[in-house]
This record gives C-alpha cells, structure tokens and sequence, in this order.
C-alpha cells in the first residue's frame, strides 16, 4: 500500500480541501477554526473543520490511527455537538470505524467518513490518477545593485541593507517574484541565460531610502516529476449510495494530493515537505489529466521562501542613471 499515514493536521487539511470541493462555491468551509463555547464566551473550542451554510453549521472532526474508531469517538461527538450547538457532526477517520461505532453513529445522527484506497479497476474506471510535475526556477551568478537616495546622509553596508531587505516580510523574496514575471515575459528555458532588470523598491535602511535595485543573473529552469502510486476514496463509512463520489490522489510523503469529483479538481501542494533549491523557487506546476477538468482550487502549504546566496553585492549612491 503506496499511502503514508496523515499526521492529524494534514488530514484535517485535506478533509478541509475536500469539502470545498464538495460545497458549492458560497458556501464557507474553515480549517482549524476557533469558536466561543455558548456556556462560557470567554472559551475558545477548536473545530477541525467547521462548515457554514445559509444558517446550518457542520463540524467535522478528523482522526487519524492505525486502529479503527470505536463507539467511545461517537460518544465524544454525540456530546460535542450539543454542547457547542453544531447542527451537524461529521466524524472523518482514516483507518475506518467498527461496526458498534457505525451503529451508534447511525442512531444518534453521527455522519460517518473515511479514506479507503482503490483497487487498481476502480481507479481505471473513475479514480483517474494524474500525471504531475513541478518546474522550480534557478538563479545563479547574481549581482544586486542597490540605488540610495540623494538626499540620504548616511550609506549603510550592503551587508546591513541585505539583512533589512531579508527580514522585511519577504522583501528580498518580492525582487525575485518580480523577476520571475519578467522572465515569463521573455521566455525562460532549461537552458541558462542571462538577465539584468531594474525594479523599484520601497525600503528604509538607517534612515536611508532604498528607491531601486537592479538585478543580474543566470536563470534556468528544471521540472520534477511527483510519481502518485495510491489513489483514495472519501466516502460514507455506512455505504450510503447517494454521496458524491470523491477520489484523492496522494504521493510519497502526502506532498501533493489532487482531489477530484466528476470533472472538478482541487490540488494541494506541501511544500513544508519539499526542500527548494537553493537559489531556485517555484516557477509553475503542471497536471496533465484524461479528460477536460475545471479548477476549483489551487493550495500552496507552507510554501518555503529559497536559500539565496548573494554573489558581489554592489551599493551605488544616487538615483539609477538614464541610459
């Protein structure tokens, strides 16, 4: 079996991502959500997920273990959902639940759901696996030239300008966004070319006004194939025929998983699991799919800013000069 079991929070997420999917686009669904306890305000509850449609509150509660959920879960729940006043509760395990969980579920209004993985003819008849790639952006040989204002009566270091710029909420991260774009623009290939652009900056160092960089580099792309070897199926635990049929596809180590329901996907990236290169940054994700599909989410986790290593760094006075 190709899964690897979810830690708790990412099964939340993805049982989150599905039900965005599954909801109409209206309809709002938070992961990890906090809510004031009726019988004491001053009491923040957390909820898994919770879903707010037109007045009707779900909460959806997610388990991931080896072993089955027991009768024990359901009566946790059965107690949680009047205490908090939920309308709804749904109880998501990855392992399944036993059949005197099921039937205590089925009698007091539980709504079961679990994760269970296709056989190889089901996924050739509607689990659909998907052929994914990630292409990452390089840079290498890079030179930043900094413009000073004028006016400014003090020159920091260009090291003291790159620690400030580095710890200014991703600014040195927004020059290389920008250069990406600019790149897009040109036609950036596998093989290396040269780049030299100027950006306008806003940023204060020491009471010096940074008003411009110019940026030189070499920038090339590589693409990395995600291979996705298990397909899963979220579905009622108590075989209930009228759920929407949902298949999640998941690689090696749950970095990407692509949920999909007839022709609409939702994709999830984590990239808390992959490592970018250093000087290299996401350029574009590609899917290829057997048929036309709609989009209805595109989820970057913890995406990493890159490891940037700065080669003669140069500091010029003044505003950039017309050429």
């Amino acid at each position: 079996m190709g899964y690897c079991p979810l830690i708790s929070e990412d099964l939340e997420r993805l049982v989150a991502h599905i039900h965005r999917l599954l909801e109409e686009e209206s309809v709002e669904v938070t992961w990890n959500k906090r809510i004031s306890d009726p019988d004491n305000p001053d009491q923040l509850r957390q909820v898994d997920v919770l879903i707010r449609r037109e007045g009707f509150v779900t909460h959806v509660e997610c388990r991931s273990h080896k072993r089955k959920q027991d009768v024990t879960w359901v009566e946790e729940l059965i107690g949680r959902r009047q205490s908090l006043g939920a309308d709804l509760i749904i109880a998501v395990s990855d392992a399944g639940f036993t059949e005197g969980a099921k039937k205590k579920a089925e009698t007091h209004g539980i709504v079961l759901r679990e994760l269970r993985e296709l056989s190889e003819n089901e996924v050739s008849s509607w689990g659909k696996k998907v052929k994914l790639s990630i292409k990452w952006l390089h840079f290498d040989d890079l030179s930043f030239e900094f413009y000073l204002d004028s006016r400014s009566q003090s020159i920091p270091t260009s090291d003291r300008i790159l620690q400030v710029l580095s710890s200014a909420g991703g600014g040195l991260y927004s020059i290389f966004e920008a250069v990406k774009k600019g790149l897009d623009r040109n036609g950036i290939t596998k093989e290396r070319m040269s780049y030299t652009a100027p950006f306008t900056v806003d940023l204060t160092v020491d009471n010096c006004v940074i008003c411009g960089v110019e940026v030189d580099m070499q920038a090339w792309l590589t693409e990395e194939m995600l291979e996705v070897p298990s397909v899963f199926e979220y579905r009622s635990a108590t075989e209930d025929a009228t759920d929407k049929k949902i298949s999640i596809s998941a690689s090696e180590q749950n970095t990407l998983r692509v949920c999909q329901s007839d022709d609409e996907v939702s994709v999830i990236i984590d990239f808390s699991k992959i490592h970018p290169p250093c000087n290299g940054m996401l350029y574009r994700f590609k899917s290829e799919f057997d048929r036309k599909v709609r989009f209805r989410q595109f989820q970057l986790l913890d995406k990493r800013l890159p490891a940037i290593e700065l080669k003669n760094l140069r500091v010029t006075v003044g505003v950039p000069r017309d050429d």
